[in-house]
Formats: structure tokens, sequence, C-alpha cells
């Protein structure tokens, strides 16, 4: 049975998550590559979309060369490499999020007050906002650079791995164990979850008003509206699903480090890494405008023939 799990853990760790995380690189680059196109630059909602598509990246990218990588570049790993990984991993973890309440704060503001939306919602404010969103980040999580040690542990049976860890044995790594734990689970999952479901819940108690009323004003912002509603509750719904899961085993394990198994942990982060993954096809569920743009990418109309080239051609047929 032992043989069984770990082989199991083994699959869904170096196949299935891996797998997902590469995935994740490159769909997080395509929506980025979207988001950027002249037709939805101008949208402050796309310039949130944008960084948060960077800070999903650098999550699975980071995760991806963690799990699979390190091998490949052991010559040129070292402390601050590992530094760095880890820093884009938690920080990305908590920027994705607050980009998700601020996106999600910013359509209430533009929903309960349409007519100030205008003058309170711009790009440079959004611009000011992620600003003091990746800082905060920065803040919180710069202390992922204090005491890593990059060793060689086994990770299964005859099987060992490269890998940047913390330096056990000191107080900051009680602090990590114990303390950071509650941090991350509460800044990463609790307060975002509630904090969307009750923005949501008011978003589309004021959507079902406005379709009430007759005013042009709500019938032109209909379509609009919708779209990018769907998105924030599909992106919210998928959010909380995928990763409650993670802020209850951080809870459990800080309190009780071996009372989850191994092979449940790579379910978890699987699911993890899926959350951060899985935009591209949010996206492109949501909004026929991001739909219309992702297959611009790929199906580029062929070029009209001048006048000079069909009379060129005609000429020739004659």
């Amino acid at each position: 049975m032992g043989h069984f799990l770990e082989r199991m853990e083994y699959i869904v760790t170096y196949y299935c998550t891996t797998s997902v995380c590469f995935a994740g690189v490159i769909a997080n680059f395509m929506s980025l590559v979207v988001l950027l196109s002249k037709r939805l630059r101008a949208k402050t909602t796309s310039v949130y979309m944008a960084v948060m598509a960077c800070s999903d990246m650098s999550i699975v990218g980071s995760y991806f060369i963690r799990l699979v990588a390190y091998e490949w570049l052991e010559r040129v790993m070292s402390p601050s490499f590992c530094v760095f990984l880890l820093v884009s991993f938690y920080c990305g973890l908590h920027l994705s999020v607050m980009i998700l309440m601020a996106m999600t704060f910013e359509k209430y503001i533009s929903v309960r007050y349409p007519l100030k939306a205008a003058v309170w919602i711009t790009r440079k404010k959004a611009c000011l906002v992620l600003l003091i969103l990746v800082l905060l980040t920065l803040f919180m999580n710069g202390h992922h650079g204090v005491y890593v040690e990059l060793h060689r542990t086994e990770v299964f049976t005859n099987r060992t791995q490269l890998r940047c860890s913390y330096q056990k044995g000191i107080p900051y790594y009680w602090f990590l164990s114990k303390v950071y734990s509650w941090i991350d689970s509460t800044v990463y999952c609790f307060i975002p979850v509630v904090f969307l479901s009750i923005l949501n819940g008011l978003i589309i108690k004021l959507l079902v008003e406005a379709t009430r009323e007759n005013s042009s004003m709500a019938q032109n912002r209909k379509s609009v509206e919708k779209q990018i509603t769907v998105i924030l509750l599909a992106t919210t719904i998928v959010f909380c699903v995928l990763t409650t899961p993670v802020a209850i085993s951080l809870i459990v394990s800080s309190i009780s480090p071996n009372l989850i198994p191994n092979v449940v942990w790579s379910w978890i982060v699987l699911l993890e890494m899926a959350n951060h993954s899985i935009s591209l096809v949010v996206y492109s569920c949501g909004s026929s405008h991001f739909r219309q743009q992702l297959k611009a990418l790929f199906c580029r109309r062929p070029q009209q023939p001048s006048v000079q080239e069909c009379y060129s051609t005609s000429q020739t047929r004659e």
C-alpha cells in the first residue's frame, strides 16, 4: 500500500502538476498578449488582468522550475537563485488574489456609481493601485529570502533532488511553520473568499435592479457589464473551489505537521496550480471580445489584393 501511494504521489507531482504548470505558463502568456492588444488594453480591467497573468506566470513558472528544472540548472543554482524563486512564488500568490479583489471592488464601484465611475476609475489610478499592491506583496514576502539554503534531499525512495529550503532549528523556521501559515492562509484565502462573496453578491443585486429599469443607460451598458460580471464570478468561483483546500491544509499542518499524507498534499498542490493556469479558459468563456482577439492571434485575415494586382491578373488571363 505504501508503494502504491508513493507511486501515485510521484505521478501526480511529476506528471500532472508539471504538465499543468507548463500549460499554465503558455496560457497566461497568451492571455497577456490578448489583454495588451490595441482593442483591450485601454480598459482598466485589462490592465488588472494583464498584471494578474504575469503574477500567475511567476507562480506556475517558478513551481515548474522547483519541480523539474533544478537538475537541469544545477550548475547555475545558488542560494540567490533560490531566493528569487521563493519570493517570486509567494509574491505571485498574494498579488494574484489581491488583484482579483481590486478588480471586483472596481466593478462594484462602476455598478453602484455609474455616473462617477468614469472619473473615479482610470488607467492611471489602476496603475497606482497595482504599484501599491506589488510593494505590499514584496513587503509581506521579502522574508523568504532569509536563511535559504540549497541542498540535495531524498524526495522518494532511492530518489534525491536538489531543493531550496529553509534552515531548520532557528527561530525563523518556527515563525515560518507556525505563524506564517496562518498569515498566508488568511491573506491568500479566508479574507478574499469573504470579501469576494460579499461584493459579488452586491454586484449581482445591483445588476438585477438595473435590468428592471427601462433607462437607455442601463440597456447600453447591459452587454459589457454582463461579460465583465461573468468573468469575475467565474474567476471567483474557481478561486474559492481550488484554493480553499490549500488554506485549510496549511492551518492543519501548522497544528499537526504529519497529519496530512504526502499523496494528499500532491493533489492539493495540483488544484492550486490549476487555479493559476485556467484564466485563459475562463476569459474565453466569459467574454466575446477576448475570444475575438484570441482568434485574431491565430486566424489572420489574408490581405486584399490591390487594384493594380487585380488589373494585371485580369490582363494575364486575357
